[in-house]
C-alpha cells in the first residue's frame, strides 16, 4: 500500500488541472474569441452579427467559474489570464464606463436632453392622461425626445415647449422650433428621423431624434432562426446593412458648421460599426461623462440587457454628466444628458 502512495498523491493535481483545464477551455475559451470577433469584426461579417448585436450580460459572466476556481486550485497564473479576458470583455462587449474622477456640478449645465423610448407606457389610451405630463415635466430638460409614440396620445401641448412629430418620433424644446424636416432611409421606409432647428434662450442648434428599424423584413430573429432558418444568414446581412443604411442617413444629413444633438433608440449596441461610424462625428454622452454599463433597454421591464439608447453631441457642446432613469412603466429607461457651452459663444439669431 506504501508503494502505491506516489501514484495516488499525484493523481489529486492532476486530476485538478485536467478539470481546471476543461473548465478553462469551456468558459474562458468562447469569450476570448468573441471579444476578438468583436473588436477586429464587429457586424462587417454576418457570422459575427449576433455577438455584436447580442447582449453582452452572458459573455461577461462566463469567465467568472473558470477565474474562481484557478483561485481555489491556487493556479495564480492561469487566474491572472481569466481575469483579463473578463476585463476585455467588461470593457470590450460590455463598454463598461468608471466613474468619473471630478463630477460637474449641476450648475455647470446649460443644457439638459433626454431621450425616451415609451414602447409599452402608452399601450392603453386609459393611461396617457394620468402619466403624459408628470413623466416628461419631471425631466426639467429643454429637449425632450420621444420614440414609439403614437400621435393620437399627446394632442395637447406642455407650457414653455414647442411641439413637433414625425412617424413615431416626437419632440419637444423649451423654446423655439423654426423648421422641421422628416427623413427617410430609402430601404425602410415606413420608419421616420424627426429633424430640427432650435433656438433655446436665443441660441440655435440642430436636433435629430430617430427610431430605427433593426430589418427590412417584417420578421423577427426568432422567426427566422425556428420558423425559416434557410434564411438565417440573409436576414442577418440585411439587419446589419440597415443599420448602415439609416447611419448613412444621419450623417449625410446633420450640419457640419453648428451644433447638433441627435438623440433616439437606434436599437443598436456600442460595439457595432453604425455606432463607431456616429462616434467619429460626433460625443457620445454617456461614454464621455457617464459612468457603468449604461443599459438602457430592460427585458421583461425589470432586468437590464443592453445599452441602445443614445444622446450625441457635436463638439460646440461639452457633456458633463449623463445617466439613466427610471424606467418604468416602458422597457426602454430614459437616457439624460446635461450639457455645457464652456464659454463657447453660439451665434444669436438676427434680429
Amino acid at each position: 500500500m506504501t508503494a502505491d502512495r506516489p501514484d495516488a498523491d499525484l493523481r489529486g493535481p492532476q486530476r485538478r488541472q485536467r478539470a481546471l483545464t476543461l473548465v478553462s477551455v469551456i468558459c474562458s475559451g468562447p469569450v476570448l474569441i468573441v471579444v476578438l470577433a468583436v473588436a477586429l469584426v464587429a457586424d462587417r461579417h454576418w457570422l459575427t452579427v449576433p455577438v455584436t448585436y447580442g447582449p453582452p450580460l452572458p459573455w461577461l459572466l462566463l469567465p467568472l467559474p473558470a477565474l474562481g476556481l484557478a483561485l481555489r486550485f491556487r493556479r495564480f497564473g492561469i487566474a491572472g489570464l481569466h481575469f483579463a479576458i473578463w476585463v476585455a470583455a467588461v470593457l470590450i462587449l460590455g463598454c463598461w464606463r468608471p466613474p468619473l474622477l471630478h463630477p460637474a456640478a449641476e450648475t455647470d449645465r446649460d443644457l439638459r436632453v433626454v431621450t425616451w423610448n415609451v414602447s409599452g407606457i402608452f399601450k392603453r389610451a386609459e393611461m396617457v392622461s394620468p402619466h403624459v405630463r408628470p413623466l416628461l415635466t419631471q425631466f426639467d430638460a429643454d429637449i425632450i425626445c420621444l420614440q414609439e409614440v403614437r400621435p393620437r396620445d399627446f394632442e395637447y401641448e406642455l407650457p414653455g415647449y414647442d411641439m413637433a412629430h414625425a412617424g413615431d418620433v416626437r419632440m419637444w424644446v423649451r423654446g423655439r422650433i423654426l423648421s422641421t424636416w422628416q427623413l427617410t432611409t430609402q430601404s425602410v421606409p415606413r420608419r421616420h428621423a424627426l429633424s430640427c432647428e432650435v433656438e433655446i434662450d436665443g441660441k440655435r442648434l440642430h436636433v435629430t431624434s430617430a427610431h430605427w428599424l433593426t430589418s427590412a423584413a417584417r420578421t423577427s430573429v426568432w422567426h427566422t432562426v425556428f420558423m425559416e432558418p434557410l434564411q438565417l444568414k440573409s436576414y442577418l446581412q440585411d439587419t446589419a446593412q440597415v443599420r448602415a443604411e439609416q447611419c448613412d442617413t444621419i450623417l449625410s444629413w446633420l450640419p457640419e458648421d453648428a451644433p447638433v444633438i441627435f438623440a433616439g433608440d437606434l436599437n443598436t449596441p456600442p460595439t457595432s460599426v453604425s455606432i463607431k461610424r456616429l462616434a467619429a462625428r460626433m460625443q457620445d454622452c454617456f461614454a464621455e461623462a457617464g459612468s457603468g454599463f449604461g443599459m438602457s433597454f430592460l427585458i421583461r421591464r425589470n432586468f437590464p440587457l443592453i445599452r441602445i439608447d443614445y444622446i450625441w453631441a457635436s463638439d460646440e457642446l461639452t457633456p458633463i454628466a449623463c445617466r439613466t432613469g427610471d424606467s418604468y412603466p416602458s422597457d426602454h429607461r430614459p437616457v439624460i444628458a446635461d450639457l455645457s457651452f464652456r464659454g463657447w459663444a453660439l451665434p444669436a439669431p438676427p434680429r
